[in-house]
């Protein structure tokens, strides 16, 4: 029996979303947190994990920061934190 995983992306674009969450399991020892950000214009989600006191800044208005995650996420929990920061973004 085969097993779907559907992933609800609220009708937006989204790639790399299933690595974005894989990306934030680097949080679990609670040294590192993941910025998820998501780039309207592509749809492609960028996560990268650094230690808790940077960040990366993008100076182009199509890429939104959604989160700083400290905790591994699914890769539907990001989909619904980008579907809230492009709505709430409108």
């Amino acid at each position: 029996m085969l097993k779907f995983n559907m992933l609800n992306k609220h009708g937006l674009k989204m790639k790399k979303i299933r690595a974005a969450a894989k990306e934030t399991n680097k949080t679990a020892n609670g040294k590192l947190r993941t910025q998820i950000t998501y780039n309207t214009d592509t749809g492609e989600v960028i996560a990268k994990s650094n230690s808790q006191s940077s960040w990366e800044l993008f100076d182009d208005p199509s890429f939104l920061t959604i989160c700083f995650a400290t905790e591994p996420l699914t890769a539907q929990e990001i989909a619904d934190l980008i579907f809230k920061a492009v709505n709430e973004q409108k």
